[in-house]
């Protein structure tokens, strides 16, 4: 069920790699929620542009499965988020004011600079949580070893980043 649901989101939501072999696949949105602010002072508003990132989950594995370490992992997203940074400072992508996720993986995405705020518990993030976790055991080399140690961690956030910090953080090339 994870694997068609995943299948699913992705060709739903038109999702597209950085490039090739990237761990990072993005899609331009239009954001609907209430305003929210960002640390560095930048305000959300509804109907600004986003872009939602979403992990490549199949070469996420592989490149576990290969060996690559969580900190090799982390620097491939730096490098991938430069990329990003480099088309949207281009203008290659529509005028957005901000980069957003959803993940369990919050310390990571900290770590990157996102600010993570956690989801409201509701019926749907339960889903999402789930849905999260499950992914997490099929795709993950430790399998459900590695998914009962997200269990125990936490509850999926929303991470965020506007573009201008995306910029200065990761210099486009």
């Amino acid at each position: 069920m994870w694997l068609w649901w995943e299948r699913f989101t992705i060709w739903w939501w038109k999702l597209r790699p950085l490039f090739p072999d990237s761990i990072l696949s993005y899609k331009v949105n239009t954001y609907k929620g209430r305003p929210l602010s960002l640390p560095d002072g930048v305000i959300v508003m509804p109907g600004d542009g986003v872009i939602d990132l979403h992990m490549n989950n199949p070469i996420l594995s592989r490149k576990f499965q290969e060996g690559a370490s969580t900190w090799e992992l982390i620097k491939e997203a730096r490098k991938e988020l430069r990329v990003l940074s480099s088309r949207i400072a281009s203008g290659a992508l529509p005028d957005v004011v901000a980069v957003r996720g959803t993940t369990l993986l919050v310390v990571p995405c900290i770590r990157l600079g996102f600010t993570a705020f956690p989801l409201r518990n509701n019926l749907w993030n339960r889903f999402r949580f789930f849905f999260f976790v499950g992914l997490r055991a099929i795709y993950h080399p430790h399998g459900w070893k590695a998914a009962e140690r997200l269990v125990l961690q936490g509850w999926p956030h929303d991470v965020w980043m506007s573009k201008d910090q995306l910029i200065h953080r990761f210099p486009p090339m």
